[in-house]
This record gives structure tokens, sequence and C-alpha cells, in this order.
């Protein structure tokens, strides 16, 4: 069913965010204390999580972002960045223990001339091993 793939489009998973967002802003609020946004459960009137369902639905199609507190529209943002930062440090992790081919090479030269396999038993347990 074509449903299926339009549901994880890229515009499918924006509507998504922006749906949440909304929702979040008419019943918590951004939290500022200046907020002066009569569309934010801070600045105006706080709604229960079901008005505040109804009421994203028009307000997608009304206004869009343009609604949304600055604090609020810039959640996904931050979520967004902290996952990068997060895949980056795993990258370096990644680079930091991977063994290539000349370093076992290297090893196995080692360990061959002083009979003993421990250098290369301790690198491959510090690639393996947590």
């Amino acid at each position: 069913m074509d449903s299926g793939k339009n549901e994880g489009s890229p515009a499918a998973a924006k509507a998504r965010a922006l749906f949440g967002k909304y929702v979040l802003q008419l019943s918590v609020g951004c939290g500022r204390s200046v907020c002066s946004n009569n569309l934010c459960a801070t600045g105006g009137t706080k709604r229960s999580k079901a008005e505040a369902f109804v009421e994203t639905v028009a307000l997608m199609k009304e206004v869009g972002e343009e609604g949304l507190c600055p604090l609020v529209r810039d959640l996904e943002t931050e979520r967004e960045q902290e996952r990068e930062r997060e895949r980056e440090r795993e990258r370096e992790r990644l680079r930091k223990d991977a063994v290539s081919q000349r370093e076992i090479r290297e090893l196995l030269s080692i360990c061959k001339a002083t009979e003993s396999y421990t250098p290369l038993v301790r690198r491959l347990g510090t690639v393996f091993c947590d």
C-alpha cells in the first residue's frame, strides 16, 4: 500500500514532528516566563491533551511552524544535533578501536619473534571487549 511509504517520507516525519511540538506547546508550554504567545500554555491558555490534539490539526493547516515558540521550534534541532554528536562519538570510538591488517601483521611478527601472543591478545581485547 502506498500509505506505508508516505508514513516514512521526510514530509510525513516533518508533519509528525510539527504535530508533537504543537501538542507540547499547547498542553505544557515553552517554559519562558516572558512568553506572550497565545498559542502556548505558558503565554496563553493551557489545553488538555485532547484539546491540544484537536487544535493542532487546524494550526498545522493555518499557520504551520509560525505559531511555534522559538524554544519549541528549536527542540527538534537540538535533539538532532545531540544525535549527530553521539554518532560522531561512536565513529571516533570505532576509529580508535579499529585494527588494521598492517597492525595485525606487525603484532604477529612481534609475537613470533618473542614466542608470546600476549601483545596480540591484549590489542584484540581492547577492540572487542569493553
